[in-house]
């Protein structure tokens, strides 16, 4: 059935009331003033109005439709409310409040016709739910607990036959909601003392409690109501307990579907009641508030402006509310130990208000004596009531749905043999390493991350070139120009071997601006170190040139080092996201995976740090290439640029003359030798070309060994940057990868004596899944009974 459809079936049962014979008075716009109009729930007008007849014959009005809607309506917010409906939305209730001595329990009593503890000081210390039904014979009474996150109420008491009893086990009934950690049956038996030295010397009894005590009165001189009492707002006690009280008064008050009965006695002025301000607070427009002045009777002759006060209160004059005001007069103490009948009490208090000014002078009656009062909040709140349920029903279904999508969102148990389940498992998360390191399937997140740190350490090793600048006086020249020659002006393959900046393809090439520079003499004072006797020039010391490339070597380690914990830290991230992904729905199974894992990382950790050393120790001396043809290529490339590089100082001048790189290729001696040579008819001629035409340079043996040391360096570094990550990448990754089924299956012990519960063991759920779903489970079963009950309502 739809919302709208569920709706017309709700309203239909209450069009009754137009068609009853005794329903004669005018449904016209509310009079607080007067009871016999409609009341106005929550300022909203219903479109199917409530007999006005309440007064009437109580045998005509419970055999009538309305009565038996009523006791249906109030018996499902009753059975919302002991399902927890109230926990996750706003079920309609009256809330009665009021200071400690504002007396409510006075009122309480009246309206329940039973009597609740009134030991000194604060009697109520948590909510009391008192469901009243109109019964047909004789009087019972039951009182149940209803504590926070259970789903049903709990029978305290067995069912009661004697108003007398009541009382004790309203006490038992309390002490056993503020001592959570005693079993209720613990109070069944206590008598008065035992209960008053519980709460007296028990340290772990809690002040007040949140919890409720749940009152189902069935009483032939009743009428069908339902209302919380609360406990009694306080101001000489410790501020924490203050705040409690007044905290949970607001929590009761401050939804829309609460009517809010505020005692205030009339003793005492209505600007000094904190009920009243907190109640104004909670609905700052007095839809849903009615006051209720008690102790009428402490009006002396003599306090004649305070009767004229609560007069214009009552006659609607001051302070006013949409529900307006109420007064009762209740039994004193005296009376009360006379266990007065109720049609007795109601004598007196007629009688009061007929005999006692101002009540006696007022314009309407009917807003004195507690019969008026219930007559009109019973109506009140069944309007409420039936405002409420479609809203609710649209709480239920919406917060239904909510908790099936949080429920399907928690990983699923294990179902099965265990032994499969963990070895599917293994197999999936293998697979998953062995593509993720190999580039296989459509997350190349690895690879890509591993392509990235092997190019960093390629920038790092090409950064160690050495930094040779041919020239006396290398200080005077330079930075690398910002604009390097064309590929080819020199006839060299190489930019970034040319002119020392780099191609947008060899970025890297230059050393860092931090790598030591080294000139002429520089490479003389070493050459002279290593000259170990006299012989012809140019026959150069090889110990020269091993110290220089030695240098360079130094720096190596270090980004190798860098490039292998890059790896390992992309390795173990993967790792970890793979753990997780194929074995994160069971925390057991998960930590002994994870420990495996590490355990694997640590050891092929060790195997890779051997593997990288091995590698760099063979870059070490004999310096070796088989390479030769590249060497010796290279060698002349660098020797013609540094030669090249010595007649053309304006190219690495310290202070550039020029805008751009055209402008100071066109005033080069060498490019305007070019030039000249093309326009005589000499074609493809390159720089190099010229540097057979140069005079003998005195520093020939200083250029021929840096460009002996450039062009070693140039092979080591190809070589290196290969044999670095393909040493990594096999001896870490590729054999990790390779042989973790095999680890895995061999820790696990799959087909071992021992394996079946240890492996069920490994299966366990998370624990905080487990409790998750356990909750949401139970917080489903009550939506869903919830649910069912509105729906069949509607029906």
């Amino acid at each position: 059935m739809s919302s709208s459809s569920k709706q017309q079936s709700f309203r239909k049962h209450f069009r009754f009331s137009r068609n009853l014979k005794d329903n004669k008075q005018s449904t016209t716009d509310a009079d607080p003033l007067n009871s016999e109009s409609e009341p106005e729930s929550a300022g909203y007008k219903l479109a199917s109005p409530i007999p006005n007849n309440m007064a009437g014959d109580p045998d005509t009005i419970a055999d009538s439709e309305y009565a038996r809607r009523r006791r249906e309506l109030l018996k499902l917010v009753k059975d919302l409310r002991a399902l927890g409906a109230a926990t996750d939305m706003a079920i309609p209730c009256i809330a009665v409040i009021g200071g400690q001595s504002a007396g409510k329990s006075s009122l309480v009593e009246a309206i329940t016709g039973i009597n609740v503890p009134r030991d000194s000081g604060t009697c109520t210390r948590c909510p009391m739910e008192c469901i009243i039904w109109e019964a047909e014979s004789k009087w019972t009474c039951q009182v149940s607990l209803r504590r926070t996150g259970e789903t049903s109420d709990f029978p305290f008491s067995p069912v009661l036959t004697s108003k007398n009893e009541v009382e004790i086990w309203l006490r038992r009934a309390q002490t056993a909601i503020l001592s959570p950690h005693r079993a209720a049956a613990y109070f069944t038996a206590k008598g008065r003392e035992d209960l008053r030295s519980l709460t007296k010397d028990d340290p772990e009894m809690h002040k007040f409690s949140s919890d409720v005590v749940v009152i189902e009165i069935h009483d032939p001189e009743g009428a069908d109501l339902s209302f919380v009492d609360l406990p009694g707002l306080i101001q000489n006690e410790e501020q924490a307990v203050i705040d409690l009280i007044r905290g949970l008064v607001n929590h009761y008050i401050k939804s829309d579907s609460t009517i809010i009965l505020v005692t205030m006695p009339a003793s005492d002025d209505i600007e000094n009641q904190e009920a009243m301000r907190l109640a104004k607070q909670a609905d700052p427009e007095g839809k849903r508030t009615i006051g209720v002045i008690t102790k009428p009777d402490s009006l002396t002759a003599g306090a004649s402006s305070a009767r004229q006060k609560w007069q214009e209160i009552l006659e609607g004059r001051d302070h006013q509310l949409r529900h307006g005001y109420y007064s009762v007069r209740l039994p004193d103490d005296d009376e009360r130990k006379k266990n007065l009948s109720r049609v007795e009490t109601e004598r007196l208090a007629t009688n009061f208000f007929s005999t006692t000014e101002p009540f006696k002078n007022m314009v309407t009656l009917n807003r004195l004596g507690i019969p008026h009062l219930i007559r009109y909040v019973s109506k009140l709140l069944m309007m409420v009531i039936q405002d409420s349920l479609p809203k609710l029903g649209v709480a239920v279904r919406q917060r239904l749905a909510e908790c099936k999508a949080e429920l399907r969102k928690l990983p699923e148990p294990a179902a099965g043999d265990a032994a499969t389940e963990i070895l599917h498992r293994v197999i999936a998360f293998c697979d998953d390493l062995q593509d993720a390191v190999c580039g296989r399937g459509e997350d190349k997140t690895f690879v890509h991350r591993s392509r990235a740190t092997y190019e960093q350490f390629k920038v790092a090793i090409r950064k160690t070139a050495p930094n040779f600048r041919p020239f006396e006086d290398s200080t005077r020249c330079y930075k690398p120009p910002e604009f390097a020659p064309e590929v080819g002006d020199y006839g060299m393959e190489d930019n970034a071997s040319v002119a020392g900046t780099a191609s947008p393809e060899d970025t890297a090439s230059l050393p860092s601006e931090g790598t030591q520079v080294i000139g002429l003499y520089d490479v003389r004072e070493v050459i002279r170190l290593y000259f170990d006797r006299m012989g012809v020039t140019h026959n150069l010391p090889y110990d020269a040139k091993k110290r220089l490339i030695k240098d360079f070597m130094d720096g190596w380690p270090a980004p190798a080092q860098k490039c292998f914990d890059d790896i390992s830290s992309i390795l173990s991230k993967t790792l970890s996201e793979f753990v997780a992904t194929r074995f994160g729905r069971f925390k057991a199974l998960e930590q002994h995976i994870e420990r495996i894992v590490r355990g694997e990382m640590e050891k092929y950790g060790q195997r890779g740090t051997q593997s990288l050393a091995q590698v760099l120790e063979r870059e070490c001396e004999p310096y070796f290439t088989q390479n030769k043809h590249y060497l010796e290529s290279t060698r002349s490339k660098w020797l013609t640029h540094y030669k090249l590089v010595r007649c053309t100082p304006l190219l690495y001048a310290k202070t550039q003359l020029y805008e751009s790189y055209e402008d100071l290729r066109e005033s080069s001696p060498v490019w305007r030798a070019l030039r000249a040579l093309a326009d005589a008819g000499y074609h493809n001629l390159s720089a190099g070309d010229l540097v057979r035409l140069l005079p003998p340079d005195r520093f020939e043996d200083e250029l021929i060994v840096m460009a002996d040391v450039r062009s070693y360096f140039q092979v080591a570094y190809k070589r290196v940057i290969d044999d670095v990550p393909m040493t990594i990448h096999h001896a870490l990754v590729q054999e990790m990868a390779n042989n973790m089924q095999k680890r895995l299956l061999a820790e696990l012990k799959i087909g071992s004596v021992d394996a079946s519960q240890r492996l069920k063991d490994l299966l366990a759920e998370d624990p905080a899944d487990a409790a998750k779903r356990k909750q949401l489970t139970e917080l489903r079963k009550q939506l869903e009974a919830i649910k069912k009950k509105l729906d069949n309502f509607f029906v």
